[in-house]
């Protein structure tokens, strides 16, 4: 019986003990993901000034035939149009929103913008730490985000199907996957910090 206590309590000082840990680690992973957010909306605002000053995004020229030839891989865009056309595309899919479209891929990009794939992904990886698909996901990231923020401000059920499917995923698995992926919590986890942070400042407010 003893030795049946003991082991009962050093299973829960263990649970304990896993799920402070478990806690903190969480809150640090809440607390980064903000930060995240906030370097990018720093980005986004730099590349809105700069689509600004540069008025009207000049056109790439585009050869003929097959944009992934040999011939047109030896022809080189400038600097300048990579970095048009990569701010013509981030324009594009922020006021149109592409990323709530879950079948949206570059093709489609390519053919809004009146360019060419090799092209556009010249443009990308001359301008992005990542790639296109990697974009795509971010937004769709803080869309999810935004939504359950306003589910917990608005104190209204949290119904991860509407999340998902309204953030431009076409799946649970591969909302929470990637969800995870890029914030390091599940968005449960997510909608529990930030459900924290409100109380927090709103203590903070009555004090």
């Amino acid at each position: 019986l003893v030795t049946g206590n003991v082991l009962l309590g050093m299973l829960l000082l263990g649970s304990f003990t896993y799920r402070r840990m478990r806690r903190k680690q969480q809150s640090r992973l809440y607390r980064k993901e903000k930060l995240t957010e906030y370097l990018l909306e720093q980005e986004k605002g730099l590349a809105r000034i700069q689509q600004e000053q540069n008025g009207v995004v000049a056109s790439v020229s585009i050869p003929e035939g097959d944009p992934l030839s040999d011939e047109n891989q030896a022809i080189e865009i400038l600097p300048e149009d990579k970095k048009d056309l990569y701010l013509q595309m981030i324009s594009a899919i922020e006021t149109q929103r592409l990323y709530l479209n879950p079948n949206l891929d570059m093709n489609l990009v390519v053919t809004m913008l009146g360019t060419n794939k090799l092209y556009l992904y010249k443009a990308i990886t001359s301008n992005a730490p990542v790639n296109f698909r990697n974009i795509i996901n971010r937004y769709r990231v803080e869309e999810a985000k935004r939504i359950i923020e306003k589910e917990v401000r608005e104190n209204t059920f949290f119904n991860i199907e509407n999340v998902y499917s309204a953030s431009g995923f076409n799946s649970t698995s591969s909302f929470y996957r990637i969800f995870r992926l890029y914030t390091g919590l599940t968005p449960n986890e997510y909608k529990q910090e930030y459900a924290l942070e409100l109380r927090e400042q709103e203590s903070s407010t009555t004090d």
